[in-house]
């Protein structure tokens, strides 16, 4: 009952759908991606471009229960993502209009306070802080280089977002703490189920700050993301190639197959991004 019908996270199958599309230019994954974005558009709410948490709510909680900003459970900016991707890379413009509402939910609730909302509601009694939420702040600022049209794009706000993001989320200090785990550093702290875990929060770094870095050709951004990729692998288990999930260099934190495997995966697509970015060159 908590997590059936629910509309955001329906989006990461769309953007398999696209990844596998453009492997294989199977028209099977292009037409379920057209179809799971027309889907989507049709659960915008039509007046404030926000999406309800679940098919046939409006909200997950009765509002209120995240903070000022709420009047939906569910941002718009993940749903960026999706719908660029969408219509840049198969060329369907019938979700601009969606994109458009989408971006004005972000301006609108978001960026005031840079309140980042979770994708998807959670058992209520591992409510979290919600302000904290990088990976859905970077999700926007992904929208924003790759997909936003030139009169959307917003090159100074993508690096006011990284910044803030990079405040509370990467520790560069080199000291470890008396009673500290064996961490590597940099190191990038995440909250598990609603903020994402220190890899997944890394990994989404490392791409913005790369293409920050190819935007402003300002070499301090790929500085950062070759320190935080070169900490990921330093944290690498040895033997069975498993990321550390909070960067600590121990078998547990890279152990295989729990809850939040998930970030593991979306940290080492972003270092494949990496690679691909900088031509493999350090």
């Amino acid at each position: 009952t908590v997590y059936h019908g629910n509309v955001p996270l329906m989006l990461w199958c769309g953007l398999a759908y696209l990844d596998v599309y453009a492997v294989g230019k199977d028209p099977r994954f292009r037409d379920a991606a057209v179809d799971l974005a027309k889907a989507i558009a049709a659960a915008q709410d039509p007046t404030d471009g926000g999406w309800p948490a679940a098919e046939g709510k409006t909200t997950g909680w009765g509002g209120g229960t995240f903070g000022p900003s709420e009047a939906r459970t569910n941002a718009g900016e993940p749903m960026l993502w999706f719908l660029g991707r969408v219509r840049k890379e198969l060329g369907v413009d019938d979700f601009v209009q969606n994109e458009a509402r989408a971006n004005k939910w972000v301006q609108t609730c978001c960026l005031p306070e840079m309140f980042w909302q979770n994708v998807g509601h959670h058992s209520l009694e591992t409510i979290l802080v919600q302000d904290r939420v990088a990976p859905h702040a970077l999700s926007y600022c992904t929208w924003q280089l790759d997909y936003a049209d030139a009169k959307d794009k917003d090159l100074k706000l993508v690096m006011e977002i990284a910044r803030w993001c990079e405040e509370r989320h990467v520790n560069w200090d080199r000291k470890l703490g008396p009673y500290a785990l064996l961490e590597t550093r940099p190191s990038c702290w995440g909250w598990g189920r609603a903020a994402g875990l220190g890899i997944r929060n890394a990994g989404s770094l490392v791409y913005v700050w790369t293409r920050l870095w190819q935007e402003t050709k300002d070499p301090l951004w790929k500085a950062k993301a070759d320190a935080l990729v070169q900490s990921i692998l330093v944290a690498q288990d040895p033997a069975d190639g498993g990321l550390a999930k909070s960067f600590n260099r121990s078998s547990a934190d890279t152990s295989s197959f729990s809850y939040n495997d998930y970030d593991v995966v979306d940290a080492a697509y972003r270092l494949v991004d990496y690679s691909r970015l900088t031509a493999g060159k350090p």
